[in-house]
């Protein structure tokens, strides 16, 4: 399927994630060791990204678009998992990304209400 096997490891690994829980406050700095990894890039860019949309999604807000950039801004909440598993997750939230973008910028029209009889 292309994903990488997974491992198993010892006992030996806990002082390893132990050392790694207390150093994560280089996280994002100039001493980040992972900062080059491809998954930490998508992760920045992935913020980025958001950040512009939230602007935009603010200068085209109105009561028709309004569920539209809800959901918009909620895309990046089924962003899950880590390597092959959240490059899916991101491929598919691009896909909709595409189409609630289009209805944002072109809302479709809002339904008639029926009067109650």
């Amino acid at each position: 399927m292309g994903r990488p096997k997974k491992r198993a490891f010892g006992a030996w690994m806990l002082p390893v994630f132990k050392v790694l829980a207390k150093i994560r406050g280089i996280r994002g700095t100039a001493f980040d060791p992972f900062a080059g990894s491809p998954d930490r890039k998508l992760e920045r860019d992935l913020i980025a990204g958001y950040e512009k949309d939230v602007a935009t999604v603010l200068g085209l807000l109105s009561p028709l678009t309004l569920d539209t950039a809800v959901e918009l801004l909620s895309l990046p909440d089924r962003i899950r998992g880590y390597g092959p598993v959240k490059e899916k997750s991101v491929q598919d939230a691009k896909l909709r990304y595409a189409e609630l973008a289009r209805d944002l910028v072109n809302p479709p029209p809002a339904p008639r209400q029926i009067a109650a009889e």
